[in-house]
């Protein structure tokens, strides 16, 4: 038997079938994120509230009112829904990120294990 595995399943299938709140269409969840270059990420509103986990690395993030503000590994922001949000981060930062709305159902793919 073959088994793949890859940082971003994150050791779970996309499709939580066994959760008896199963929903086929969700656009949130986890996912990481690896940079290999410098890069900006720009968004003038955000449809999701953001969880970041900076796992390695650094960013420096513009969120609304608070500008310039950096994040180095083992910590974490709360990017709220609708904000205008710029990231700047270096090579090699890696990140956690969980999107998430009010949550309509509990399902098992929001928790960490």
């Amino acid at each position: 038997m073959n088994k793949k595995s890859s940082l971003n399943n994150l050791l779970y299938i996309q499709e939580h079938r066994s959760c008896r709140n199963y929903l086929e269409k969700v656009e949130n969840g986890f996912k990481y994120i690896e940079f290999s270059h410098e890069e900006v990420i720009l968004e003038k509103e955000i449809s999701w509230n953001y969880l970041l986990f900076v796992l390695e690395g650094e960013c420096i993030i513009n969120c609304n009112q608070f500008r310039e503000r950096l994040f180095q590994a083992n910590c974490m922001v709360l990017l709220p829904k609708t904000a205008m949000v710029e990231i700047k981060v270096i090579a090699g930062t890696r990140l956690l990120s969980l999107s998430f709305d009010v949550p309509l159902n509990v399902c098992d793919k929001f928790i960490l294990q």
